[in-house]
C-alpha cells in the first residue's frame, strides 16, 4: 500500500528512519495498520498506479473560429 503522513506529521519507519512528506510504498504490516488507524498516515493510490497524462500538442488541438455577424451598411 502506498501511504503519505498526515497533516505533515513525522512518521518513523520501522528501521527507525522517517517516511517522506511525499508517501512511500509499504507492506501492509501490523505497524502500518495501527498508524493508518490511529491517523498517523493516510493511504492514497501511488503515482505510478495513476493513467500517465499525455499533453496535447498545438497540431492535435482543433481551432475553433467564432461565428461573426457580417453587419451590412
Amino acid at each position: 500500500m502506498f501511504i503519505k503522513p498526515m497533516n505533515g506529521q513525522t512518521v518513523m519507519l520501522p528501521d527507525g528512519g522517517v517516511l517522506p512528506t511525499d508517501g512511500q510504498e509499504v507492506t501492509a504490516t501490523q505497524y502500518w495498520l495501527r498508524r493508518l488507524y490511529d491517523g498517523d498516515v493516510c493511504e492514497v493510490q501511488a503515482l505510478e498506479a495513476l493513467p500517465p497524462h499525455s499533453p496535447v500538442s498545438l497540431a492535435e488541438k482543433k481551432t475553433i473560429k467564432p461565428k461573426t455577424k457580417e453587419i451590412q451598411p
